[in-house]
């Protein structure tokens, strides 16, 4: 299997129409669509906080909550 073989589609698009684009600082290789322009890794551990959430965390911070209670209770990171 060639290393072109093993590319990801797009995350965006789904075009197989790929570049690699370098890689992250952990050596995981980058990857720039043709059609579209997004980059992306194949494999990212970025979790993603859905707006449900944002929303909730929002409300308990204008009740005052701790954001370390809110941490806590949501499963998010404080950053």
């Amino acid at each position: 299997m060639s290393p072109i073989d093993s590319r990801p589609p797009c995350l965006s698009c789904g075009s197989e129409n790929l570049v690699k684009n370098g890689s992250t600082h952990h050596k995981k290789p980058k990857f720039k669509c043709r059609d579209c322009g997004r980059q992306f890794v194949e494999f990212s551990t970025q979790k993603y906080i859905s707006d449900e959430t944002k929303a909730l965390i929002d409300r308990w911070l204008l009740e005052k909550i701790s954001l370390a209670e809110i941490s806590r209770i949501t499963n998010v990171s404080r950053d």
